[in-house]
């Protein structure tokens, strides 16, 4: 035996994944900003933890802004409709099986649920809407790590930008495994 060392960890880091794709960091080619803005990223996964704020953008208002939801869409396969669906925003008619919902329920939901310092109360959200944002309430599920790879604004002070930090977001929430 010549040398032991211990190996180092590694973590996947989004930046290099830029490059694999040939992304600049500037996100600018050809003069255009590649943020995604005008796009929508679908995935079709379990775990969506749509209050999260790497999905949330700040909209103005006459009166200052408020948090929106990026998520514009959920599809929820894994859960059968309940009755006090319908009151919250879910939509059971205009889809074969589960349940939908859109963007004005998610929102209504969020600007109720903003705790002090202008956070949003994810527990709470998930809570109003009667949706399990990942199988077992783990929200470090991989359908939220995929969403934030694609289109997460990281907007936390370790948290790296997704590809498209400007795109809506549609999700299918498929039972977990």
């Amino acid at each position: 035996v010549k040398r032991i060392s211990v190996g180092r960890t590694h973590q996947p880091c989004l930046q290099d994944s830029l490059h694999d794709i040939g992304v600049l960091p500037s996100r600018v080619h050809n003069s255009h900003s590649l943020t995604g803005n005008g796009v929508f990223v679908g995935v079709i996964d379990y775990g969506c933890a749509l209050a999260h704020r790497h999905f949330l953008r700040r909209v103005p208002m006459f009166f200052g802004s408020v948090l929106a939801a990026r998520v514009r869409h959920v599809w929820d396969q894994a859960s059968a409709p309940t009755a006090s669906d319908v009151l919250v925003g879910w939509d059971n008619a205009s889809i074969p099986y589960g349940r939908e919902l859109d963007s004005s329920a998610i929102n209504a939901a969020i600007a109720t649920r903003i705790a002090a310092g202008r956070q949003v109360r994810e527990d709470d959200v998930y809570q109003h809407l009667n949706f399990e944002a990942a199988p077992m309430g783990d929200r470090a599920s991989h359908g939220t790590h995929v969403m934030d790879i694609a289109a997460g604004s990281g907007g936390t002070p370790m948290g790296s930008e997704g590809i498209a930090t400007d795109a809506g977001i549609i999700f299918v929430q498929l039972p977990a495994m």
